[in-house]
């Protein structure tokens, strides 16, 4: 199988320069901070629609500004990724962050006491956000797992603690509708509060959105701790993704891209490519006889040796099973114990000390 047919080979992307398309781009006099402002935005190689993309970047994360020119911003990712966003794509960090000046919460209950706002990361692989508390209002995106965001209040019956009597805020409804569930006081099993389970969320161009508590993880609550059957639970959920080139959330994504954010959502923080994977410092080699589920599997062409030759990852889901995305497949299940991934099998790796987390920021 040759390098150019194969359908799993990834390109390096820390290998494009951007000589050719410098003329456009008008240099900064110092480095700016930018947030992506759209739900997911294409990173590409030069600034034109129709060049490689090279990763994705989405809404929340944290760019890094070189130049700008023709509607276009030369940026640097997170993960050191150079390349293109459009212009329409990003706001300023500065913007994004502050919470001095978020919009007054209209016809919606006060923060409660104790939730200041906060950092949350979005954990359905698709979060739908809503203009207002509840699944019949008007759709406003949809918030791809593993977007940070800020958390600014709750509806009834958020995620504050317990409840042990009526909200001071609580509201009746007439029927109880999706994301909504009935608050019942321990003393009575007849009366019921309708109590909407919905969080508030700062967008980065300042506009605010709602989504259901359940699709969040507050970021407050300390440091992961690495967990390989975790992360391989986790990677299940992306089967039937579509594969796309570059791409990094459930509406396409590559093999690298998914080997990254599924570590990612466990406290990990990985290169982009696979063959930067297969050689970065936060994991170690281990024996094929050891994989467990979480382990990284990296593979390269049969006729080749050497990981300078790696091109696609999977994740093991126990000793022989592994995840991956795989070409025009998508996100599927397949077997060390068969053809072509047996001769293919380049090095297994695992990260090097549980607990020890490298974060990216946030």
């Amino acid at each position: 199988m040759s390098e150019d047919n194969s359908p799993f080979i990834e390109r390096s992307r820390n290998g494009w320069t951007v000589e050719q398309s410098i003329s456009v781009s008008t240099p900064l006099d110092e480095q700016a901070l930018l947030t992506v402002s759209r739900n997911v935005t294409p990173v590409r190689a030069e600034p034109t629609p129709d060049s490689e993309q090279l990763t994705q970047a989405v809404i929340g994360e944290p760019l890094t500004l070189f130049g700008k020119g023709n509607g276009w911003l030369e940026i640097e990712t997170w993960d050191s990724v150079r390349g293109w966003v459009r212009e329409s794509a990003a706001v300023e960090a500065a913007a994004s962050t502050a919470l001095s000046h978020y919009p007054e919460l209209v016809h919606h209950p006060e923060p409660v006491e104790g939730c200041a706002p906060h950092k949350v990361m979005i954990t359905d692989l698709i979060a739908e956000a809503r203009a207002e508390p509840g699944c019949d209002s008007e759709l406003v995106t949809r918030l791809p797992i593993g977007a940070a965001l800020m958390q600014l209040s709750v509806a009834v019956g958020g995620n504050c603690g317990a409840l042990t009597s009526p909200p001071p805020f609580a509201t009746r409804f007439a029927k109880v509708a999706c994301g909504q569930r009935l608050w019942r006081p321990p003393s009575k099993g007849e009366l019921a509060w309708a109590t909407a389970e919905w969080v508030q969320l700062l967008l980065p161009d300042d506009a605010t959105c709602w989504v259901r508590s359940d699709s969040v993880k507050d970021l407050t609550d300390g440091e992961p701790t690495f967990d390989g059957m975790q992360a391989a639970q986790m990677a299940r959920r992306f089967i039937g993704t579509p594969y796309l080139w570059g791409g990094t959330t459930p509406f396409g994504i590559d093999c690298s891209g998914l080997s990254q954010l599924v570590y990612r959502l466990h406290g990990v923080n990985l290169p982009r490519n696979s063959r930067q994977q297969a050689v970065c410092e936060q994991l170690v080699d281990i024996p094929p006889i050891a994989i467990q589920a979480g382990d990284l599997l990296f593979f390269g062409p049969a006729s080749k040796t050497g990981l300078d030759t790696v091109n696609h990852v999977g994740i093991a889901l126990g000793q022989s099973e592994f995840i991956h995305s795989y070409g025009a497949t998508g996100v599927i299940t397949s077997s060390l114990d068969s053809e072509p991934f047996t001769a293919m099998l380049r090095v297994a790796r695992r990260v090097k000390e549980c607990g020890v987390i490298t974060k990216r920021e946030r």
